[in-house]
């Protein structure tokens, strides 16, 4: 904060009015935006502006006033995306809405254009991104012919909301546009296309697997890399190291990658810039759960979330809170993934991010089909079904597809399973329908039974007394009654859910009958022993039949 008491001082000899004092200000405030140095920024507008308020206008002119709302909300969006700052973006979006309005009444469009792009990026920073779109349209329709270095910031900074929203060839086709238009520029231009221009084919090429989109990305990061150290911008130079890192460490290379993101880091904590910080760390979580490093992936990535959550930042906030679902699947934490792959959605969605918002259930599905109840795998199908039906990616609808196949094939082994435990359950009433018809003649053959061993008894008939004593061997299971005598058998299989031991007995014919009248009599009766194991039901019975003599 240096700068601004000695730059202050050599603009006061100079007799410039207030007016010409401010731009003059403003525009040693840009060249330090190109160079990344946001502090040194703000320290030149110190005299009018302070970060978090509204500029003192007072004494100036209606342009003064205007370029200091464009650059003091420029420099405030800016700043907001690198620290939590009090009210995120809203004070850029106020300050560079007053630029336009101004600007549009003075007839100044080029300028208007101008903080159109710069609101447009307050925009889709905070994942807003229809509205970024639309805002940047406007700018390029306003655009007068011969202006090429503002018409190609707004078609980079358009192909960045493209590429954020996944329509990643409608964000390359925008690119292709930029490239003429950067003949003989200087180093920054150039960076910026180079940096979008890697990011666009880096996430092409792994959407698509196609190995020539990586190539050139390598090469266009490279190329980044030297126009941005020329430019001396040390906040992009650590933003192209973090992007070159990852997709190092999706090539497996892990020891280059991790070069790149230490770099980054280092930089990005010299410049305080904790937004920016945040994001290494979830590039280095991605990094340890391809080398499959799960503890140091699920310590970067907590890091990363808790920053984010903080700094209005959502589409970078819905990347890692899915990334954080992934590294708890693979500890095995799924109770606590699954909040985080709804709430990754639920942030995506906010900002019309449905390629974010359908990623983050795919890869719920994919880890936790298994986890999840019927109705709710059937219900994440059809919502990502949803979001994704139309996806420019064609390995995306492959991926889709493929999940959709997974629920289904989940949906007919339920349907399977539950027929299964209702046929279950069926056998097991009927079970226990068949044991109480069981007891129930039981009841009544005991009392039978009993009346008429209590008449054999006190009868002196030899007749009755043999029957009586036949009828004793047959309880007793004479074991030396055999031959071509008539058979009792006693059969013991499963009720109920209880296991029994299958027997069978042979008795001896009593020489005289007892019984109904018509010579025979069928006796069912139950015995519990030991259970069975869940699923072994069988119903059986014992009968014993007791046939009269021959004549």
């Amino acid at each position: 904060m240096a700068v601004q008491p000695r730059l202050y001082n050599q603009l006061q000899p100079l007799s410039l009015t207030s007016s010409e004092q401010v731009q003059a200000c403003c525009a040693i405030a840009r060249e330090k935006l190109e160079v990344g140095d946001y502090d040194a920024g703000c320290a030149a507008l110190q005299p009018w502006w302070i970060l978090g308020q509204w500029p003192r206008q007072s004494g100036l002119d209606s342009f003064a006033s205007a370029e200091l709302l464009l650059v003091a909300g420029t420099l405030s969006g800016w700043v907001a995306s690198s620290k939590h700052t009090t009210g995120g973006r809203k004070p850029a979006e106020a300050l560079l809405n007053g630029s336009i309005a101004i600007f549009e009444q003075l007839g100044e469009q080029i300028r208007a254009a101008e903080g159109r792009i710069e609101l447009a990026c307050c925009y889709y920073h905070q994942g807003v991104f229809d509205l970024a779109r639309s805002t940047l349209h406007a700018a390029l329709k306003d655009l007068p012919a011969g202006n090429e270095d503002l018409r190609s910031v707004a078609l980079i900074r358009l192909a960045v909301v493209e590429r954020l929203a996944g329509r990643l060839h409608d964000a390359l086709a925008l690119l292709d546009e930029v490239g003429p238009l950067l003949n003989g520029a200087e180093d920054w231009p150039k960076g910026r296309f180079y940096l979008e221009s890697a990011n666009t084919l880096k996430d092409l090429g792994i959407a698509e697997e196609r190995n020539s989109y990586i190539e050139r990305a390598l090469r266009h990061y490279e190329r980044a890399l030297g126009h941005f150290s020329a430019v001396g911008n040390h906040r992009y130079t650590a933003i192209v190291e973090n992007n070159l890192g990852y997709l190092l460490s999706t090539l497996r290379r892990f020891d280059e990658a991790c070069l790149h993101l230490d770099k980054a880091r280092n930089l990005f904590e010299r410049l305080h810039d904790h937004v920016r910080c945040a994001q290494v760390d979830e590039t280095l979580a991605q990094l340890y759960l391809a080398s499959e490093k799960y503890e140091l992936a699920e310590r970067a990535i907590n890091l990363s979330v808790d920053t984010l959550e903080i700094s209005g930042e959502d589409a970078f906030l819905a990347e890692a809170l899915t990334t954080r679902g992934l590294v708890l699947c693979r500890l095995g934490k799924r109770h606590e993934a699954k909040p985080s792959f709804e709430r990754a959605q639920r942030v995506a969605e906010r900002c019309q991010d449905s390629e974010a918002a359908g990623r983050a259930l795919l890869i719920m599905i994919e880890e936790m089909c298994e986890q999840l109840a019927d109705d709710e795998r059937r219900e994440i199908g059809a919502q990502a079904n949803q979001l994704l039906a139309n996806s420019q990616q064609a390995a995306t609808r492959e991926r889709l597809r493929k999940c959709l196949d997974m629920i289904a094939e989940a949906h007919k082994n339920y349907e399977a399973k539950r027929e299964q435990e209702i046929h279950a359950q069926k056998m097991a009433a009927l079970g226990e329908l068949s044991f109480g018809v069981a007891h129930n003649v039981n009841n009544t053959l005991t009392g039978i039974l009993g009346r008429a061993q209590l008449l054999l008894r006190n009868s002196n008939d030899p007749a009755k007394l043999e029957a009586l004593d036949a009828r004793r061997r047959v309880e007793g299971g004479d074991p030396f009654l055999c031959g071509s005598r008539p058979q009792l058998r006693v059969r013991r299989g499963v009720r109920c859910g209880r296991e029994y031991a299958n027997e069978e007995r042979r008795f001896p014919r009593a020489s005289n009958h007892w019984g109904p009248a018509d010579g025979s009599m069928r006796v069912r009766l139950f015995r519990r022993l030991r259970p069975a194991r869940a699923g072994q039901m069988r119903v059986d019975e014992r009968s014993a039949t007791v046939c009269p003599p021959r004549s």
